[in-house]
Order: structure tokens, then sequence, then C-alpha cells
């Protein structure tokens, strides 16, 4: 399974990780904090950071340092991650949602000013997937009518507007250091200012509010979002490879770009001439042209070993709102969540990675059959001109898979997967119950196929002569209907075992075929 995003972590992290450790400097206090908070505000192009345990608590933190509370309200996209108005609703003020503009997928900025009130006190825009909003022309409105504005930018880090860095650009910026992100320290967040009245405050709210004079004398609610010096010496370490990655993630937007811009039916993602894009999802949209619904899209990606994530759902749908802006429309949101898609986008991607999801998506908009993962015309071919076409079929109940061991079968003097050859015309999803009874006596249930291998062993798998065959095989993943069935091998010429991990002295096919199933995990 190519998954949607794995985080790259080296041995630099480890490095520092130890160093604190060994130091026994493991809580909130420790000399990576302060350099992590540092070197990232001034990555940033901010002069103060302040760490905090996420980027959802990196917002509540903001806007309780600007006093935000009960009464006022805070201008927040439809379409984003809750994160942002749940942070707003954490301090007792209301969000007040507008709606999307298509092209980014951020907020419509022609729509902020006509639900500007007397109680409206911060615009927050959300970078989405990590494409800068127009800032000059926010800045200009909060200017207008003396509005903080809060730059939720978890999704944005290294992304430029007209040459300054997302999360710089207004009052306060909030990163997430999550582990999707393009940096992470597994779960956390930063907020960046220029401000030092706003980042003295929030660096006393996040740590409990503890008085100046007296350490136990409280004269403000504060909070506990204190990040550890552990997570910071991994974030520290990150810190040195953070336009590698930037780089990397542009490079494989631009190859997807290249293989998708004229797939008819795909939307690609912009990038406006006066931003920088750090594309931390490559997120594609389908139109009526692809003439195949989103989610049928979803399902066949994942079959053919493709992970990929829905666009957020509007806020306006989410039950805890329903009760806010009642009868009003978010045509665009709407239209956003049911159409799009973020495909894998992890910093390990490989070119060949890219190609080949590339190849799915163009193989499904032009219509082909698909029989579990393979395609009819291939299918035939194969059993039309190879000698055999085998399926093997990955048993499981729980955690544990079933390998058999046939006795007088010279290509398979190894623990192996119960399976074996097609007959001719034979569907596949047939085959799979089929061989299942036939070897094991079991009745089990298709979950997902795995993959589809060539294989090739130096014995032939129908006589003790040395031919040597050459085999596509088929994988399946399967489990037991019943776990009380009764295992029916024939222990004269075969014996089985069940088996909870991937053994070192198995065949490397089995091995691989394991791996790649993700049967355990």
């Amino acid at each position: 399974m190519i998954p949607v995003f794995t985080p790259n972590i080296g041995e630099e992290e480890l490095r520092n990780v130890t160093d604190a450790i060994k130091t026994n400097w493991v809580s909130s206090r420790g000399e990576y904090l302060k350099k992590f908070e540092d070197k990232f505000a001034e990555y940033c192009g901010s002069k103060y950071g302040v760490t905090t345990t996420s980027g959802t608590t990196a917002l509540h933190l903001a806007l309780a340092t600007l006093n935000i509370g009960k009464g006022d309200e805070v201008i927040v996209p439809n379409f984003t991650m809750i994160s942002s108005a749940l942070a707003v609703c954490y301090t007792g003020a209301t969000p007040v949602f507008i709606d999307a503009e298509e092209e980014t997928g951020n907020i419509d900025i022609k729509k902020i000013e006509e639900k500007i009130t007397p109680k409206t006190k911060a615009i927050m825009p959300v970078h989405i997937y990590g494409h800068p909003c127009d800032m000059d022309e926010i800045n200009a409105l909060a200017k207008k009518y003396r509005l903080f504005v809060i730059e939720d930018a978890a999704e944005a880090h290294g992304a430029e507007y007209k040459g300054k860095k997302c999360g710089s650009i207004g009052d306060i910026g909030c990163f997430s250091f999550y582990a999707n992100k393009l940096i992470t320290t597994g779960e956390g967040g930063m907020i960046v200012t220029n401000n030092k009245e706003i980042y003295e405050k929030a660096q006393s709210l996040k740590d409990l509010a503890f008085g100046k004079e007296k350490k136990y004398y409280h004269k403000e609610i504060g909070f506990n979002y204190r990040l550890t010096n552990v997570q910071a010496a991994i974030g520290l370490g990150q810190m040195e490879k953070i336009e590698l990655f930037l780089n990397k993630k542009i490079n494989n937007a631009r190859l997807y770009s290249s293989l998708l811009k004229d797939v008819n039916g795909v939307k690609i993602p912009i990038e406006k001439p006066y931003v920088k894009n750090s594309y931390w999802m490559y997120a594609i949209r389908f139109t009526d042209d692809f003439k195949i619904k989103k989610d049928k899209i979803k399902k066949i990606l994942f079959e053919k070993g493709i992970d990929t994530r829905d666009f957020f759902i509007g806020m306006n749908e989410q039950p805890i709102f329903r009760n806010l802006q009642i009868g009003e429309e978010f045509p665009v949101s709407k239209k956003l969540s049911e159409t799009g898609l973020y495909l894998p986008s992890g910093l390990d991607l490989t070119k060949k990675d890219i190609e080949y999801i590339c190849e799915i998506i163009k193989e499904i908009q032009g219509g082909k059959k698909i029989i579990n993962n393979i395609h009819e015309d291939l299918y035939k071919q194969i059993l039309e001109n190879m000698p055999v076409c085998c399926i093997d079929l990955i048993i499981h109940n729980a955690s544990k898979v079933l390998l058999v061991y046939r006795k007088k079968e010279p290509s398979k003097d190894e623990w192996w997967f119960p399976g074996g050859r097609l007959c001719k015309n034979e569907k596949l999803k047939d085959a799979v119950i089929r061989k299942a009874y036939e070897e094991t006596g079991l009745n089990v249930e298709i979950e997902k196929q795995t993959g589809v291998y060539d294989y090739f062993s130096d014995k032939s798998a129908f006589s003790d002569i040395k031919t040597g065959t050459h085999t596509p095989v088929i994988v399946y993943l399967v489990k037991i209907v019943d776990k009380n069935q009764e295992i029916k091998i024939d222990l004269t010429n075969a014996s089985y075992r069940w088996i909870d991990k991937i053994e070192e002295g198995l065949d490397p096919y089995v091995k691989k075929v394991l791996k790649d199933s993700g049967v355990f995990g």
C-alpha cells in the first residue's frame, strides 16, 4: 500500500532525542525547546516562537492571548479542518463561517466584509493544502475594521505569499507538527509573532499562567500546552531538512501535475503567480467529465494499493454547528467535499510511485473494467498465453496467518500459502473461494487483492524434472468466516501452522507478499 504520508525521521533527530534523555531534560524544560522555537521563528521570518502541544492548541492559545472570548465573533473558513472552528469555541466566542473560493479552496475574501459585525474581533485565514490565501486583501479588511489576523498555517510550512513566509503575515501564525506535516514532533504546534507583548503573554498562558513574583499565584486562567524537550529535540533535527522536504514536495507535485494535466475530468491544484504552494497534500478534484464518482474512484485506488483521503467536510454540515447560520448555503464547500481527494504525498514517495498512481487514474478514467485489481484484458491474456496462472491466499484469523508445507510438490519445499492454479475462464473471486476450501476446508471471505507477482522457481511445479516454471501469481487477503471451523488438510501429504509475524527463515517471496499485504500492520 502506498500511504498518504509517512514522516522522515533520521539520525540527527535520534542523536538529539538521545541527548535529551541522557541529560534527563525530558519534560517542558531544556535547551532544545528554545533552540527549536528560535530556529522555526527565524525560518518563518518572525521574531518570536512559542511551542505548544498541537496545532489546535496553538490556535486556542493565539485567540486567548488576544483576549478573544464570550460574546466575540471570529471569521473562519467553512472549508477547513475542524480544529480552526473548535479553537474559537474553546474561548467561548462564535465562529462565523465563510464559503470557499473554488480555485484554491481558500476562504472567499469577497464574502468576508458582509459578515463583519461590531462583535467581530479577528479573521482566521487557513492556507488550505499549502496554497496561501490572498493576505493583502485580508490584512486590508483587518486594518479597516481594526481586527486581528490569526493565520492558520498548519498546512503551509514553507509556503510563501509575495516572498513572505506564511505565518509571518498576520498578527500571529499558528502551525502544527503532527506526523503528516512537512516537519514533525509527533504531536506539537507553535505560534509565531513579531509582537513581544503577544509572545510574553502566550509563553505565560501556555504554562498555566504562573505568577512572576509568586509562582503559585495566578491572575489569569492558563493552560498546560507545554511541548516536551524530547519533542523539541525531534523538531530541531527536522529543521535541518525542512528545505529538502519542501523541495521534495514541490517536485512531486510538479510530476503529478505533468502526468495528470491532460486527463479529462481531473482538476489539478493551481499555484497562483504571486505565491509558493507548499503542496502539503496533492489535492485533486473530479469533474462530471470523469464519469465515475469519487467514492468509487477511491475504492478502486485502494484495491490497487493506493491510499487516499477525502477533502474536508464543511463546517456548516457538522452536527455541532447546525445551530449556526441556519439556512445559509455553502455551495463551493459542498462541491469541494463531494469531488476532492488528496493523493499520496509522503516524503518517501518515489517517481515510480507517482507514475503508477497516475497510470491507475488514467485507466479508471478510460473506463476499462477492472476485475479485483486486474484489467479484464490482462487477465484473459494471462490465462490464454501462460502455462499456468495461480492464486496465493493469505488466510488469516485475527492476527495469525496460515501457511502450509506440501511434501510432494518440488517447487514448494518451503512453508507457503494455500492456493494454486486457476481454471480456464474461471472468475477470480470464484477461484479464491474454491481454492481456499479445496486446500484447507475453510470457508473464507475476500478482503482485498494485495498484488500480482511474477514468480519464478528453478523447479517445475508439476513434476520432479528441474525445468523451472514462470508463473504470474495473484494474491488475495482473506479471512475465515467462522473462527470455529476445522482445518481439513491431508496430513500425509502436507502440514500446516499459524504464524503471527514475518519470520526470518521464510522464502523471500513469502516475506515480500506478507509485507505488501499489511496483514501484520
